[in-house]
Formats: structure tokens, sequence, C-alpha cells
């Protein structure tokens, strides 16, 4: 008789295995999800860093190069003018040409997404020396305060400073 018992036990054990439906538990799910998430968020946050601080690289590259455009135009003396770069807002600025107190606007430009200067400037380059008066510094940064600066010599040197 016990082994009647013990056979049908063993019978209800295997049945109760079988009829069980394959699939994960709401635990095994959700220790997946974690792992993703924990794996996810800083690569996220990687990639937004990188991409804001080639942002700000490619503002200070391109107002580099207008800066050594409107030095090269006064040193050539092209089209008989002077000419400058404006800081026309937080975000934008201009190649000028004129005189120093005369000017119109050649170009305007725009920083990067979420690049901004933190400084006013108007750097004006004389007629075929292309020379400023002074030393200009002009600093540029994103939201989360990293900075690039662009320094411009008397003598037109640019160069840009991390």
């Amino acid at each position: 008789m016990s082994n009647t018992l013990l056979h049908k036990v063993k019978s209800l054990r295997n049945k109760s295995f079988r009829h069980s439906s394959p699939g994960f538990t709401l635990v095994e799910i959700l220790i997946v999800l974690t792992l993703i998430a924990t794996l996810t968020v800083p690569l996220i946050i990687s990639y937004q860093n990188s991409r804001t601080t080639q942002a700000l690289r490619t503002s200070a590259e391109e107002l580099a190069n207008q800066v050594r455009s409107a030095h090269v135009f006064a040193r050539e003396a092209n089209e008989q003018k002077g000419w400058g770069i404006l800081r026309t807002s937080e975000t934008t600025y201009s190649l000028v040409s004129g005189e120093k107190y005369d000017w119109t606007v050649v170009t305007s430009r725009r920083t990067e997404h979420g690049v901004t200067f933190q400084n006013d400037f108007f750097i004006w380059f004389e007629l075929a020396t292309g020379e400023t008066d002074m030393d200009y510094s002009i600093v540029l940064s994103t939201p989360k305060g990293i900075t690039q600066t662009v320094n411009i010599v008397t003598t037109g040197l640019v160069e840009i400073l991390n």
C-alpha cells in the first residue's frame, strides 16, 4: 500500500510540473529590467555630455574661423574696408565690414545649440595691417558650465584654449 501511495504522490508532482506555463516570473522580469536600466543610464549621460562638448568645440572653431577671415580680409585690404566680429546676442555674432564706427553686417552666425557667449565683444581689424587695438578673450560655455576660450592677440593670431 505504501508503494501505491508513493506512486500517486510522484504522479501528482510530475503533473504539476508538466502543467506549469512556460515563461518568466515577475521577479525575473524586474531583475532584467533593473540590470538594463543600470547599464543604460550611464551610456545616455555619457552621450549627452559628449554631444554638448562637441557642440562647444564646433562653436569655438567656427568663431575662430570667422575671426581669422576678418583678420585676413582687413590685412589684404579686401574691398578697401576694415573688418570685424561683433557679438549680437548670447548666441549670435556677425562678420562686419566698413569703418570702425560705421560698418555693415556681411554675415551672421549662431553658436551650436546650448552654447552661449559669456562676454560681449567687438573686435575690429584695421585696414591693411589686420591688427586690433588690444588682445581679446571670448568665452563660450554650456549650461553645465564647461567653457572654451578663443583668444585673439593684437597681431590677429587666433587660438582656442580648453
